[in-house]
C-alpha cells in the first residue's frame, strides 16, 4: 500500500514555516508515508527546513523509490 499525503498540505506547511515542514516530513517519512519520504529528500536537496545534506536526500529519495514513489525513480 502506498501512503500519501495531500501535495496541497505539504506545499502549504513548506510555505508557512520550512522548518516546520521538514519536522513534519521526518515524522510522516519514518511513519512509512511514501509521499513524505519522497518530500523529505526534496528538503534535504534544497536545504529548506532542514540543513542541506545530499547524502540524506540521496537515502530518502531511493527510499521513496523502493516503496513506488515515481518522481523519486527519476
Amino acid at each position: 500500500i502506498i501512503r500519501t499525503i495531500p501535495a496541497a498540505a505539504f506545499l502549504y506547511l513548506l510555505l508557512a514555516s520550512p522548518s516546520q515542514a521538514g519536522f513534519n516530513e521526518g515524522k510522516a517519512a519514518e511513519q512509512g508515508f511514501t509521499q513524505a519520504r519522497h518530500n523529505l529528500g526534496v528538503l534535504y536537496a534544497n536545504g529548506r527546513g532542514v540543513k542541506r545534506e545530499e547524502i540524506q536526500a540521496y537515502k530518502w529519495f531511493a527510499i521513496a523509490a523502493a516503496n513506488g514513489h515515481k518522481k523519486a525513480v527519476r
